[in-house]
């Protein structure tokens, strides 16, 4: 048989390892976000550096959508199609 005791501190062990869990959880969901964001920004500026670097010129506009992308999956695209176009237009096609 078991004392109150005993139960009481099965419960704030078991209430103590489910606090800490949940807390793991959210700052490696809050890491994995910032890691994903960071390299957004940095496949941002890589694209925006390598038609510099090409010498096209890219307008305003496309700047603003280069930015406003947040799918990863398409940067690498448009960084892809970089390597060939002439204008900024390019890679929207």
């Amino acid at each position: 048989m078991t004392s109150s005791s005993d139960q009481s501190e099965t419960a704030t062990h078991d209430l103590w390892q489910q606090t800490a869990q949940q807390f793991a959880e959210a700052h490696m969901a809050a890491g994995l976000l910032m890691r994903v964001s960071i390299t957004k920004a940095i496949k941002q500026e890589d694209l925006l550096l390598f038609l510099k670097a090409r010498g096209v010129q890219v307008p305003l506009e496309a700047k603003d959508r280069i930015y406003d992308c947040d799918k990863l999956g398409q940067l690498n695209s448009w960084m892809r199609k970089a390597a060939t176009v002439q204008s900024a237009d390019e890679l929207f096609v």
